[in-house]
């Protein structure tokens, strides 16, 4: 989509390459994975030392604005996070205190993550159905896809507002 922009020859383009969107309603893997965690249904990752790039909606929206509205940003390629480098296990703890928990000093070792990982894979062979834990799940949980943000200090004249501890609790399931 982004070489198409470009190719059309909009000259008044920006691209905005967007980090995972965290913040109120969110959904996909981060709402399983909280709502996992509430039901306890979710074993403490290890800290392994895996990034994800991340950002706040409330910071989506802003970055949106000052793009539109910035002279001399047309024709750039930002890439939008809040700059924290996330790890699973950072991820796991913020939403394990959000819930009003203590963080387990344990955790399950990453040989028996690859083996529930498997374990939902033969499930997949054997029934045609994906299991709630597989190896792409597996790869999602523990592999990296941080970015280095850009300077929208510089870029924008706007710094990000938000972190994933701070916003956990406006995810929280509703009671």
């Amino acid at each position: 989509a982004e070489q198409v922009v470009w190719d059309a020859g909009v000259a008044e383009a920006v691209v905005l390459r967007i980090a995972l969107v965290y913040g109120p309603g969110v959904g996909g893997n981060l709402r399983s994975m909280l709502d996992a965690i509430d039901r306890r249904r979710f074993p403490p990752p290890p800290p392994v030392p895996n990034r994800r790039s991340m950002i706040h909606v409330d910071d989506v929206v802003r970055v949106m604005i000052a793009a539109g509205e910035r002279v001399g940003v047309a024709g750039h390629t930002l890439v939008v996070s809040d700059g924290v480098p996330y790890s699973t296990r950072a991820v796991y703890e913020a939403m394990v205190r959000a819930l009003g928990r203590s963080v387990p000093a344990w955790w399950m070792p990453v040989p028996c993550w690859r083996m529930l990982a498997r374990t939902g894979d033969a499930v997949r062979v054997l029934t045609g159905r994906r299991a709630p834990f597989d190896s792409d799940a597996y790869r999602k949980l523990f592999g990296s896809a941080w970015y280095q943000p850009s300077n929208l200090q510089a870029e924008l004249g706007i710094a990000m507002s938000r972190t994933l501890a701070d916003a956990v609790p406006e995810m929280m399931p509703a009671r």
